[in-house]
Formats: C-alpha cells, sequence, structure tokens
C-alpha cells in the first residue's frame, strides 16, 4: 500500500507520520509499547499504517512533554 498524507482518513506508515511529528520512527514505536498510541492496521508485509488522529496525539504528548508532564500522566490524560 502506498503512503499518503494521511487526510481525508487515508492512512500513512510509520515513516510519514514521523516526519509529519517531527520525530523518529523509533520514538512512535516507544509510545506505543507505553500504550500512548496504537496503529490503525498493519499491511500484509507488516507496516504499521496510522489515521491523522494519531498524528493529532503525537502534537499532543509533545506540547504535554514541554510542559514537563510525565508520560504516565500523558497516557492518563
Amino acid at each position: 500500500m502506498a503512503s499518503d498524507n494521511g487526510a481525508s482518513g487515508k492512512l500513512m506508515r510509520i515513516g510519514d507520520l514521523a516526519r509529519r511529528a517531527g520525530t523518529t520512527m523509533r520514538t512512535i514505536r516507544y509510545y506505543e509499547q507505553r500504550g500512548l498510541i496504537e496503529p490503525t492496521t498493519r499491511t500484509k508485509g507488516g507496516f504499521r499504517l496510522y489515521q491523522e488522529q494519531e498524528l493529532r496525539k503525537l502534537h499532543l504528548i509533545r506540547s504535554l512533554q514541554l510542559l514537563d508532564m510525565p508520560l504516565a500522566q500523558v497516557k492518563a490524560f
């Protein structure tokens, strides 16, 4: 499946999400492990696919971390 811009309910791959969020794929995987975000689905090849909602979550996480909020509190928020 080709990646796209994530608009209109379309899906984006982890690399596209990382680029648009201004973070790394490693950080996104870490947030997944902590239960902060999750892929919408995976391709047959195992690629993670995300909706625009996860990008908004990443922006919120980043904003809350700038306020020195620990990830455990971010998750509860």
